[in-house]
């Protein structure tokens, strides 16, 4: 038994100083009490075991003299002295009767790991067979060791566990090493170089095992949790005062007298029973009624426990409230026993824990996403010791850096691997950052071993501790990130090009349609033999030629009308090979490698022809064309096809596509090829390497937009000196699709006459389209726009016979005005006349519609206006 603290010892008002003495001992807190002549009267289990034989005396100058002018009437001081052992302890002394109450916390906080904020935990590895045990240069540091320092076998990472917490530690192990658990984790101290104590939480799974199941490898993780233990602690320390001082704490103290089984409560005990906590809880099985089922034998079998002397009381339980609900209650006592060693009573405290349980839950699911995430990124380490100049990293960095595992490159072997360019700014963010500033960010570019190339993100930050300046980080691939925001821009500024060249090719649609209308006009007025006929024969040419450009601007637009149907690609491919073999000559060879059951796409076939014309001319011009002095000698274009799936892994690399099934053409050729600065603008119309007037610069960016209003991409591989590949992805339709029935139409009758209602907005064109259907026997009605021709059919809507109108206008556009008029005439035949289609029109054309394409000929507008008008309603 501790001295009895003498019954005037505690200033009043107070407990009975039974109570008091018999608190004092249960309390968790380091308490001494020191007379008026600096003698100890007291002093409690808990400051025996942190002061040692500092608890039988005032050893410290500092501490005397507070004592004395304290106990001279003075107010409460504190003190803060390093302790015999090295650790420094904060003294709180207060005036009792007859003396001084000396409370005493150890305040040494142990150093933040800098490694663990900048990379994460400290890692380990066992070699079962062997007996070796790798530690990474983190985990030394949590025990105060330089790297190697502790040696390779397992009593390195045995020997710094408390003795205590080791047999512990070990059964976890072993209970995971024979696969009984999913994985090792163990909380526990480990002993530091200091002679300090360090709370880890240590962690590991089996990555390896023989046939026999028998454990092979294993590794793990170490955190430092010494800090939360600290916090822990401190506000434990805080909160849980004796009954002298209960004023100061939040806890709740009670006291069972056993003999009359009555239990009495502090009113600080209302947050755990409610305010009337000794009307609900009045003997100790109505105290144990309130415990969770699940707890109540843990708890009864604890106060058994302390009444024979076998433990001290110290328990934590769930409590059930009056309302239904649970909370969390950290409850400690000891035993007032008579002069026979007999119980006669137990006091203690208890505190309310519920939001530490809640916080606690919540920082334990904090980590297990934290680690989560850490796992699925790949990501390596590094450490940089400025004064040594010795570099360590993670076995995970060589990969990164396209080298084997567990590469230790020196600073100027991982920079060869970076653009001479880059080099300084990169040796400066990894190696030679200035302590005490910010966190560094910065991304670059490696060459891998196999080829290729790779960026990476590092992000690190310096520490300068005792005169030792070290760096600390870790690097990141970010080469999907970089593949995905350069496709971007890529798209961007296709599509910024696009939206110009559509828009250009729609006023030359206007301005050709004019030029050949007109054309067609004087051609037809002159006699066959006329002498201007030659002169507009070239002109008619030239507006063809001009007609064929615009196409392919609105090709690469995504804006031309196209004919979609399904195709198999293999067919297409055949089809399209002697043409192939006319345009590349004899001195190219054509291969053809067809894959089999090839999948159906949807597409235009003439612009699939007109994709492999354009990409079989480039390969051949890169073939037969000089390049650095020295002409082509002809070479292999070879086709092939084939059918692939992208998943969500593969797909980023061909945004914007989806994952799903494509079909694959590629076309392959042994050409010159091309650099960087030729492949970034390969796509881009009028864009070419050839000389003035042997090329338009438009066959790639035709491809490129046939591909796209196609629903599928295109990528271009091609270096100096080894050929330009090129890949075409098109989706796979799933079944043929019915075409749409268009029914048959009647043979129109030549010379039939009605009347025209014809809406354009550019008048050059209006009076062209005017002039073809007025010498074809037809009356023409003439609107502006949309808005116009509504005024016109309220009063001659009976009387006409078929209207002409332009898709894009001002005020009402085509499709709208087609919709209006059809409400009022279903069967009304309707020509449509379109520059650049903005969405795929022939899969919703119905019976009595057809389009015409601009720029028009005067034979296609007739065509179209005859179908329409002899068709069936």
């Amino acid at each position: 038994m501790s001295p009895a603290i003498p019954a005037d010892a505690v200033a009043a008002p107070g407990p009975p100083a039974a109570l008091s003495a018999a608190v004092v001992h249960a309390m968790p807190t380091a308490v001494v009490v020191v007379d008026a002549q600096g003698r100890v009267a007291l002093a409690n289990a808990a400051a025996t075991a942190l002061l040692g034989a500092g608890a039988g005396a005032l050893p410290d100058a500092a501490l005397r003299a507070a004592h004395a002018r304290v106990a001279a009437g003075g107010a409460p001081e504190t003190v803060q002295a390093r302790g015999a052992d090295g650790r420094w302890l904060q003294h709180r002394l207060v005036a009792i009767a007859d003396g001084v109450a000396i409370f005493t916390t150890d305040v040494t906080v142990m150093p933040a790991g800098e490694a663990l904020r900048a990379v994460g935990d400290g890692m380990w590895a066992w070699d079962v067979a062997t007996g070796r045990v790798t530690l990474s240069a983190e985990w030394c540091a949590l025990a105060g060791h330089a790297p190697g320092e502790l040696g390779e076998d397992v009593e390195a990472w045995r020997a710094p566990i408390h003795p205590e917490d080791l047999p512990d530690a070990l059964a976890l192990l072993e209970e995971h090493l024979d696969g009984r658990t999913p994985h090792y984790e163990s909380e526990h101290r480990m002993r530091r170089t200091d002679g300090r104590w360090a709370w880890v939480l240590d962690r590991g799974r089996v990555v390896a095992r023989d046939g026999a199941g028998r454990p092979l490898r294993v590794v793990g993780t170490c955190t430092d949790v010494s800090a939360r233990k600290l916090r822990e602690a401190m506000l434990i320390e805080r909160t849980r005062q004796l009954e002298l001082a209960v004023r100061a704490g939040g806890l709740g103290t009670w006291k069972w007298d056993i003999a009359s089984d009555v239990i009495s409560f502090s009113a600080s005990y209302s947050p755990v029973f409610g305010p009337r906590a000794a009307e609900r809880v009045p003997h100790l099985e109505a105290f144990l009624g309130t415990i969770h089922p699940d707890d109540r034998a843990h708890v009864r079998g604890a106060i058994g426990d302390a009444l024979a002397g076998r433990a001290e009381y110290d328990v934590t339980c769930r409590v059930l409230q009056a309302d239904g609900s649970v909370r969390w209650l950290a409850d400690r006592g000891d035993v007032i026993r008579d002069a026979a060693g007999a119980p006669v009573a137990m006091i203690g405290v208890a505190r309310d824990v519920t939001e530490e349980r809640v916080q606690a839950d919540l920082m334990r699911a904090s980590e297990a996403r934290l680690r989560l995430a850490l796992e699925a990124a790949r990501m390596g380490t590094w450490e940089w010791d400025a004064d040594a100049r010795v570099a360590s990293y993670s076995d995970t960095v060589g990969p990164l850096l396209g080298q084997p595992a567990g590469w230790t490159p020196s600073p100027d072997e991982l920079l060869d691997l970076v653009p001479v360019d880059e080099q300084e700014r990169v040796r400066t963010a990894m190696f030679e950052l200035p302590a005490g500033g910010g966190p560094s960010v910065t991304e670059f570019r490696v060459s891998l071993r196999e080829g290729g190339s790779r960026h990476l993100e590092a992000h690190a930050v310096a520490r300068h501790d005792g005169g030792h300046t070290r760096v600390v980080g870790a690097l990141s691939d970010v080469t999907d990130r970089v593949r995905l925001e350069e496709q971007l821009r890529q798209a961007q500024k296709m599509e910024a090009v696009g939206q110009l060249a559509g828009g250009v090719a729609h006023d030359f649609n206007n301005l050709l349609t004019v030029i050949g209308g007109n054309l067609s006009f004087v051609r037809a007025d002159l006699p066959p033999d006329h002498a201007a006929q030659a002169d507009l024969a070239e002109i008619a040419r030239a507006s063809d030629r001009a007609r064929t450009l615009v196409r392919q601007l609105l090709a690469f637009s995504r804006k031309q009308v196209l004919s979609p149907r399904a195709l198999d690609l293999n067919e297409v491919v055949r089809g399209a090979e002697k043409l192939l073999r006319r345009v590349i000559g004899e001195e190219i060879v054509l291969e053809t490698a067809l894959g089999r059951d090839v999948g159906i796409v949807l597409a235009d076939a003439g612009q699939l022809d007109q994709v492999l014309l354009n990409l079989a001319v480039n390969a051949r011009d890169a073939m037969l064309t000089a390049q650095h002095g020295h002409a082509g000698s002809g070479g292999t274009l070879t086709l092939e096809t084939g059918t692939v799936t992208l998943d969500a892994r593969t797909a980023p690399a061909w945004a914007p596509l989806a994952p799903g099934r494509y079909v694959r053409l590629i076309v392959r050729d042994t050409g010159h090829g091309m650099d960087q600065t030729t492949r970034a603008h390969a796509f881009e119309p009028f864009f070419t390497t050839k000389p003035v007037g042997a090329g338009t610069g438009l066959g790639l960016a035709t491809v490129y937009g046939i591909v796209a209003q196609s629903g599928g991409t295109v990528r271009l591989d091609s270096a100096p000196g080894q050929g330009t590949t090129v890949t075409i992805l098109l989706p796979e339709v799933e079944a043929m699709p019915r075409e749409g029935d268009t029914g048959s139409w009647p043979v129109p009758t030549p010379g039939q006459q009605g009347i025209v209602l014809l809406v354009e907005d550019e008048a050059a064109v209006r009076a062209t389209a005017r002039r073809i259907m007025e010498r074809h026997g037809y009356a023409v009605l003439e609107a502006r726009h949309g808005a116009d021709a509504l005024m016109l059919w309220q009063t001659h809507g009976r009387e006409v016979t078929a209207v002409v109108t332009d898709l894009r206008m001002p005020e009402m556009g085509g499709r709208e005005l087609a919709s209006v008029l059809r409400e009022d005439r279903p069967d009304l035949p309707l020509v449509l006349v379109t520059g650049y289609a903005d969405q795929p029109l022939v899969a919703h054309l119905g019976r009595g519609t057809a389009y015409v394409e601009k720029p028009f000929t005067g034979d296609a507008l007739l065509a179209a206006l005859r179908q329409v008008v002899s068709g069936e309603p």
